[in-house]
């Protein structure tokens, strides 16, 4: 059985940073990151996809996305996963749906306690957990710290020189103060957060109700019906959230950066689950679409935190909710989704 080494690095050593998956957001993080060289940290990252890994490795670009901006030239890519063994924080950047599988590579590569920085919040469609728990149960004494960087960060906004918002939430105040010398560059907007559960799961309800926007509107709803959909959709957000997952109500203000912002962002026309809303609403099938993103290796995060959240008491209880999951689930068709969502009062 392997045993972890709980012998501390020196002081002097820079600790390692392990991006695990260079998809939009993460590529975009490694260029901010790799321009700010933030002081005290070193950079390596991983992809699975071996066509992207190559030409990041040898040509300092992605494959697919954004083929004029190159990273610099300290940023180093690992081969494969067994490269965790030398990292003192891994940040995951994969969609939910691979996280299980990152963490496979944890149990089998880490040998000691490593701090898990979470940039993907959602509700495990297995389960219909929060990631947080999943990841304390599977990890157990390998898990020195627990981190989730939230909010809508839209990878164009920071490669076109906007600042992005960005939330930082863990319960431990000393893990923040010292990741924040690894986000806080010039262009990243950071607020500090300790309340983690209500921080992963407004993340997560705000995939749902760009979902749920993007499926109205491919379906024909006009805007005023929208509008009232997504409040009340939310409405019910911040009842199971509140009641089954121990949110806390203020954690749903439309100032907060995670919840108010995201929720304008992604409903309003943003984000990669109002496009899979979009396609759903104008009839394309679920597995089609599914397919599709996976191929362009798109999120379908909003789908699966919606299969979650249908595990959970008092679901049955939301009515816009439990119709939008019937209609990504096909038990109703788009004519019927769209009578529903027109009669709601």
């Amino acid at each position: 059985m392997q045993t972890l080494n709980l012998v501390p690095r020196s002081p002097s050593t820079p600790k390692e940073v392990f991006l695990h998956g260079v998809g939009r957001l993460g590529f975009v993080l490694l260029k901010e990151l790799g321009d700010h060289e933030p002081p005290g940290w070193r950079l390596r990252a991983y992809d699975s996809d071996p066509e992207l890994l190559r030409c990041l490795r040898w040509e300092r670009r992605h494959s697919r996305l954004h083929p004029e901006v190159r990273l610099g030239a300290g940023i180093d890519f690992a081969a494969d996963g067994s490269a965790i063994a030398d990292a003192d924080v891994l940040l995951l950047a994969t969609p939910s749906d691979e996280v299980h599988a990152v963490l496979d590579e944890v149990e089998r590569y880490a040998v000691r306690p490593l701090t898990i920085v979470a940039s993907t919040s959602a509700i495990d469609a297995g389960s219909g957990e929060l990631l947080s728990k999943i990841i304390a149960k599977r990890l157990g004494p390998k898990l020195a710290g627990y981190a989730v960087l939230a909010g809508e960060m839209f990878a164009c906004d920071l490669l076109s020189g906007d600042p992005i918002m960005a939330t930082l939430a863990s319960a431990d105040p000393e893990l923040v103060d010292e990741l924040r010398s690894l986000f806080a560059t010039p262009r990243i907007i950071l607020n500090a957060e300790t309340d983690v559960v209500s921080t992963e799961f407004t993340c997560a309800a705000t995939h749902v109700l760009a979902l749920l926007a993007g499926c109205a509107h491919g379906a024909g709803i006009g805007t005023t019906v929208l509008a009232r959909l997504v409040i009340r959709a939310a409405a019910q957000m911040q009842e199971l959230g509140v009641e089954h997952f121990g949110a806390r109500s203020e954690s749903f203000s439309m100032a907060s950066a995670v919840w108010g912002a995201s929720i304008w962002m992604t409903a309003s026309g943003h984000g990669e689950d109002r496009e899979v809303g979009l396609l759903l609403g104008r009839g394309f099938a679920p597995a089609e679409v599914r397919q599709t993103m996976r191929h362009l290796r798109r999120a379908c995060e909003g789908m699966r935190s919606l299969a979650g959240l249908a595990r959970s008491p008092g679901f049955e209880e939301c009515s816009l909710l439990r119709c939008l999951h019937d209609f990504v689930t096909e038990a109703i068709d788009v004519a019927a989704f769209r009578a529903e969502f027109r009669s709601f009062r």
